[in-house]
């Protein structure tokens, strides 16, 4: 296991007490490397969420954790704060759409062979026209 998958972004815990404090059912699989960090359940909503903490001076995605993210069927959401968290775990709010994920998938194509991404180009590959 590479240590981007070992370690925890330090807003992590404050998400992950936000979310439970507001009555979200809150899964950690931070641990595994290759799934987002949190699985989350409220009210009947399930999704993933990846956490990433932008202003740290290396932040990386795993060519795994991306390849996940774009084959899941299920919503799931890069998020950066304990508000877009709690929005996204009570209303999917800014779930990555069909679209994204399959910008997604084609970007890891085009980078076959690299394992490691900036949240820049992962930003880009997001935001890409098709």
């Amino acid at each position: 296991m590479s240590k981007y998958a070992r370690k925890k972004d330090s807003n992590h815990k404050g998400i992950c007490e936000t979310l439970t404090a507001c009555g979200v059912t809150v899964v950690d699989c931070s641990a595994s490397g290759t799934i987002p960090d949190l699985l989350v359940w409220y009210r009947g909503k399930c999704g993933w969420l990846e956490i990433k903490m932008i202003a740290k001076s290396d932040p990386r995605y795993t060519a795994k954790q991306l390849k996940w993210i774009a084959e899941t069927p299920m919503p799931v959401r890069i998020v950066t704060n304990d508000q877009e968290a709690l929005a996204f775990a009570q209303t999917h709010q800014g779930a990555l759409t069909s679209q994204q994920k399959d910008d997604l998938a084609a970007f890891l194509l085009r980078n076959e062979g690299k394992e490691l991404f900036t949240p820049k180009q992962v930003t880009e590959a997001l935001n890409s026209k098709g």
